[in-house]
């Protein structure tokens, strides 16, 4: 359902969007309630996944702003030294880690019950199985009056 993943941790100015990759289960997701105990940001820091990272530049003395780190040479050159991290974005494809060593740790979270997407699923099969029954009813009914 969600092929990559991205979180952020810390201070950033780029939000993690993940979209499902069916537009009928994000339609689905929209119609039913579901509750999870973990979200994106729950999940581990990992240096193999890191997108981005951001810092803050002063642009005067009183003023200073979030930047991307990969943008300091190029966006404000007169920054002598690069700015300590204090976020970082991180992008998870969820085949890579399936069956690698080292992802134990992010395997253990993706698969509880509790973790957002885990959760969605679980409702979106329940919804699915109570329109089944929905629709074996309704045969059954039409087959009573043939």
């Amino acid at each position: 359902m969600y092929p990559y993943i991205y979180y952020e941790k810390g201070d950033v100015n780029e939000w993690a969007n993940n979209e499902p990759l069916s537009y009928l289960l994000g339609f689905i997701t929209g119609l039913i309630n579901y509750k999870y105990t973990y979200g994106c940001d729950d999940l581990p820091e990992d240096e193999t996944l890191l997108v981005d990272e951001f810092g803050y530049v002063y642009e005067d003395e009183d003023s200073r702003t979030l930047v991307n780190l990969k943008e300091i040479g190029r966006e404000y050159p007169w920054v002598q030294e690069e700015p300590e991290a204090v976020g970082a974005t991180y992008e998870l494809e969820v085949e890579k880690i399936c069956g690698r060593r080292g992802y134990e740790d992010m395997r253990e979270m993706l698969e509880n019950d509790g973790f957002i997407f885990k959760a969605e699923y679980n409702a979106v099969r329940a919804y699915l199985e109570r329109i089944k029954a929905t629709q074996e009813k309704d045969d059954d009914f039409f087959r009573e009056l043939l």
